[in-house]
């Protein structure tokens, strides 16, 4: 699997998607805004990622993604600046990550331990790491990194009760509990370093942290001492004064099987309606959806399929746009298949909701075309929820021929572990026409008649061979 990266704007339609990651598995786990456009990616990886080397199991990483158009007059399109592989020889991974003016900061575990590092930002917003902390053995995960009055405040949880991070305002209570670093903002230690640790004896996580107004809230799960994974869990959610470490509110709840796990918390500044109890959007419904082929379906610019005319001729490739809607998809095809083809939107009042869907068949006194998928992780058909095969007129006689595709590129090729699974897919693919097409041949389920005896029946001959068959086999098994 490949880390991607997909942006869409304020209404939801998808401006760019890109994804860059190494031959092995990888994972993106943060994603960040900053400055002019600028998208950052963090997460982690199990070999080198492109122009990087790998420090052994799984790395840290952090990509830079800019927006620019590719061509003049072009659509935006995230393009990659940037990507740093960092970490140590063990297991690391990015599990927090925030942007603060010109610095960047990360924080997870790397071989075991909590780290946080800051990286600068240039001109372009090209990150390089600038300093580093080890906060000590982790035994835990982090939930968040923020920063707060020039102040910067990692959380998580953790079995370590002395976690190097200076003066503790709250003492580790046993079993694993929440904590709250306040750190300085180029990671250096400093007197004013805090460590407050929130929970009892048994297992207390952070799942989600929020800041505001020098408040810490913290949402995570609460489970007894010697408590199972399978034993009831509680969640709770705490507000700790950031300065002191005191625990100002917290309340628990439970849920249906007494396995409560919130996940996510927000705040809603002076919000007190009903919508914000149950946690919707303020602001005007958008009542129309996109036409848009790449909003609208899973189509992406530049996915393609293929036509060919039945009477023979060069195959045109019909090329998904970013301006691409059903119509305009109708009007290609039709001009793809040389007239050969008719291609229309129809609405289909039966389906509920109402949807509008792409009719194709033959053009009038037309002798059809083929439609054949494009390439692998290209291919615009099952993207629209189209097939590949032939479109022409029926024949009324009861023997007419369907002619099935395997649509084998010859470029597939078993070079590299990417070039093996595209082989691997077209093969499915053509072995999925090569099953429809023998199914079409419709074989005879009827008893099979004895050419020598004119019935059902076997000869003496072939019953004698078949009880001498059986008898091999039988000592075969024994």
């Amino acid at each position: 699997a490949d880390s991607f990266v997909t942006v869409f704007d304020n209404s939801g339609k998808e401006l760019w998607t890109q994804r860059r990651g190494a031959k092995a598995a990888d994972e993106a786990t943060e994603v960040r805004f900053g400055a002019d456009g600028m998208v950052y990616v963090a997460g982690r990886s199990k070999s080198a990622m492109p122009g990087n080397a790998a420090l052994g199991g799984w790395d840290s990483y952090l990509q830079t993604f800019q927006e620019k158009p590719i061509k003049i007059n072009g659509p935006d399109v995230g393009v990659n600046v940037s990507t740093l592989q960092f970490g140590s020889a063990g297991d690391d991974s990015v599990q927090a990550m925030t942007v603060s003016g010109n610095d960047l900061y990360t924080a997870g575990v790397e071989n075991g331990k909590a780290v946080v590092r800051r990286f600068t930002l240039d001109a372009q917003g090209v990150p390089t790491l600038a300093s580093s902390r080890d906060l000590g053995y982790a035994s835990g995960a982090i939930a968040g990194i923020s920063v707060e009055n020039g102040k910067v405040v990692v959380t998580g949880h953790t079995e370590n009760a002395a976690l190097d991070i200076g003066t503790v305002t709250n003492a580790h209570a046993g079993g694993s509990d929440v904590f709250i670093a306040t750190l300085s903002d180029d990671l250096q230690a400093s007197g004013d370093d805090r460590l407050t640790y929130f929970g009892g004896a048994g297992a207390d996580t952070a799942a989600d942290v929020a800041i505001k107004d020098g408040k810490v809230w913290i949402t995570g799960t609460n489970r007894a001492e010697g408590a199972g994974k399978d034993d009831a869990t509680s969640g709770y959610l705490a507000q700790i004064d950031l300065a002191t470490g005191a625990v100002q509110s917290n309340r628990t709840w439970r849920a249906d099987g007494d396995q409560a796990k919130p996940t996510s918390l927000s705040i809603a500044s002076g919000g007190a309606s009903v919508l914000d109890r149950l946690g919707l959007p303020q602001g005007q419904i958008m009542q129309a959806d996109s036409k848009l082929l790449t909003v609208a379906t899973s189509a992406r610019v530049g996915d393609q399929f293929s036509i060919t005319p039945a009477a023979g001729g060069r195959a045109v490739t019909v090329t998904i746009d970013a301006k691409d809607t059903l119509e305009s998809l109708a009007k290609k095809i039709n001009a793809a298949s040389g007239r050969q083809l008719e291609a229309k939107v129809v609405t289909d009042l039966k389906a509920r909701p109402v949807v509008q869907r792409l009719e194709i068949k033959t053009a009038a006194n037309k002798d059809g075309a083929i439609i054949s998928s494009g390439a692998v992780g290209k291919d615009a058909l099952g993207a629209l929820g189209l097939t590949s095969g032939f479109v022409g007129p029926v024949k009324p006689d009861k023997d007419a021929t369907k002619t099935y595709g395997l649509n084998l590129s010859n470029k597939l090729s078993l070079n590299d572990p990417a070039a093996i699974k595209a082989a691997i897919e077209s093969l499915a693919q053509a072995m999925t026409a090569v099953r429809s097409s023998y199914r079409s041949l419709a074989p005879s389920t009827g008893g099979i008649t004895n050419t020598q005896t004119g019935n059902g029946s076997s000869t003496s001959y072939q019953q004698t061979q078949l009880a001498n068959y059986q008898a091999a086999l039988n000592r075969l098994l024994a």
